[in-house]
This record gives structure tokens, sequence and C-alpha cells, in this order.
């Protein structure tokens, strides 16, 4: 079959979509922010952004209107209100971006990937290149404003050697061995993105409307502070630094600049991101202690979605993704 005429295939069709929920997102989120943005620099990455995702939001439209592919209802100016006063400082907002930009980044690789019509395939390529480019310009300003640490520094290695030692796989019993250096890299990583969860729902729990939301954002911001506390223990185990967390990006505004329905789906791909690297970071750990703290974080957060997908259900906010036909029920008589 001509790619050029073949309908979307289910990866097509699912990161498109998935794109198009992001981008309307996006651009609602930067508007308020853009608003109340003092900083030149920001606010000029911002803009950069902003005017990205509406590009692409129209671009993603066409891609499924041409292959008529249901188009979501995402999000719009009525999802924002940007009189509200700033949740956010300036300096948070840019660490925000970097977090959506990586991201962006793992969602573009993966739909690459998978996707095989050449114009959805180039549309990704193009994802791709913009998104490597604003990450840059956003770690290239966290970094001159000392918002970015670096990761640990290890000593240099005296060369390879194969591993012979059963305590290579041990954490539970005994000293075991010291984190290798993806292990300690990715615990790293995972404290700094739970600074950014953490931060996102302590400013969504102050804001949101309904109590309900507000109580499950409370408990996502326990959550993540454990969670960050437990990979802090991890390296501070092997005597390397760790940045400390901060809750002063949060101002002290009670006033919601975005609706409950936008601040509950930003939760939800913040909350798959962490499942996303934690995945990751459980594959690629061999010591058994860091696999099972893995393995609980992962469970913990599985709670939240299900908890979250139910609320955004009863409270008709969560829009369907086109799925496979119900044989079963096509079958009916």
């Amino acid at each position: 079959m001509d790619r050029r005429t073949a309908p979307c295939t289910a990866p097509e069709t699912g990161y498109l979509w998935l794109n198009y929920m992001t981008d309307s997102m996006t651009v609602q989120l930067l508007r308020h922010m853009h608003a109340h943005c003092q900083d030149a620099d920001i606010r000029d990455i911002q803009l950069q952004v902003r005017q990205l995702a509406e590009e692409r939001l129209t671009r993603t439209a066409k891609l499924l209107e041409d292959e008529q592919a249901a188009l979501p209802n995402g999000f719009t100016q009525q999802d924002v209100n940007v009189n509200a006063p700033r949740l956010f400082s300036d300096d948070f907002t840019l660490l925000l971006l970097y977090h959506m930009t990586n991201r962006s980044l793992v969602v573009c690789a993966k739909a690459l990937a998978m996707v095989v019509q050449p114009g959805v395939h180039d549309y990704f390529t193009a994802c791709m290149r913009d998104t490597v480019e604003i990450g840059t310009r956003t770690k290239a300003h966290l970094l001159s404003k000392g918002l970015l640490s670096a990761p640990p520094f290890l000593h240099a290695s005296a060369g390879a050697r194969p591993e012979q030692r059963e305590s290579f796989l041990q954490g539970y019993f005994g000293r075991g061995r010291t984190m290798n250096a993806l292990e300690i890299a990715n615990a790293f990583h995972n404290i700094q993105m739970n600074t950014v969860v953490r931060t996102v729902m302590l400013g969504y729990a102050q804001t949101a409307q309904l109590p309900e939301v507000r109580k499950l954002l409370a408990k996502a911001v326990h959550r993540t502070k454990d969670e960050a506390e437990a990979f802090r223990k991890k390296l501070e185990e092997e005597q390397l630094s760790v940045t400390p967390l901060s809750d002063s990006f949060v101002t002290d505004s009670k006033e919601p600049p975005y609706t409950d329905k936008l601040m509950m789906f930003h939760a939800s791909l913040v909350n798959g991101s962490s499942i996303e690297q934690y995945g990751f970071g459980m594959a690629s750990s061999i010591r058994s202690d860091l696999g099972a703290a893995y393995e609980k974080m992962m469970s913990s957060i599985l709670h939240f979605a299900d908890d979250g997908a139910r609320l955004m259900i009863d409270r008709r906010w969560l829009e369907m993704m086109p799925s496979a036909a119900d044989r079963r029920e096509l079958q009916k008589v």
C-alpha cells in the first residue's frame, strides 16, 4: 500500500493526538506565565516556545484532519485567567520549560521509532529538531543563572574489568557495591525531576477550586518529596553532593490561573514522565535495592494516576484518544 495515501497507523494517530493535547496545554500555560514574567531573557524563551506550540497545533490538526481522525478539544483561552496573580517564579518557569523539553524529546524519539508515513515522520523530525534547539537554549540560561546543578563527578576509572562478585547485585544486606555511573545519573536526575513535579503540584494544590482536586494534588506533593529524599539518601550514602529542594519557586497566591481540568491534565503528564523515567532507571539498575525502590515508587504513582483518571472521568474532563473498534460490541445481535 502507498504510504502517501494509507490511513494513519495507531502510533501516528496516537502520538499526533498526544502532541495536540500537550501543545494546546502549553499555549495556555505560557499565556499566563508570559503575562507576568519580568525577566526579559525568560520572556523571550517563553514566547519562542508558545509560538512553536501554536505552529505545531496548526500542523498537527491538518495531519489529523487529512486522515479523518478525531481532533481533540484540547485547551483554550477558557482554561486560563491571565489576570490571576503569578503562581510560579520566573526562574521556575524556565526550569519547567526545560523539564517539558526533555519530555518532548522522549515522545518525539518514540514516535520516530514507530511512525511509517513520510509526512508524519517529517513532522516529528521537525519537532525533535525544534525541541533540541529550545532545550539547548533553556539549559544555557539555567546554567548561567546557577539554576541547574552539575551531576556528581566520578574519579577516573582504572580500566574496564569483568565483575565476578555476587555483591554486584546486592544492596539489601551488607555494604554491597557502590552505585555505578548510570545508577548515579538516574538518581540525580530523579531528584531534579521531582523538584519540578513537586513544585507544580504544590502550586496547583493551593489554587485548585474543587476540594477533591486539592486533596489529590496535596498527596502528590508529599509523595514526590518522599521520593526525592529516597534518592537523596542513596547518593549521600555514596558521599555524593545533592542539590537541595526549594519551595521558594511558588508564590502565596490562591487565585487559580488555570482551570482544574488543565491542572489535572498537566499533573497526569508530569506523573507519566516520572513513571517513564523510573521505568528506565529500574531497567538500568542492577543493584537489587534500587530496583525494589523504583518498583515501590512506580506503584505509588500508578495509584495516583488511577485516582486522577477516575476524578477526570467523573468530571467529564478526560478526552478519549482514538482506539480500536469494540468487536465484541459490534457482534452483538
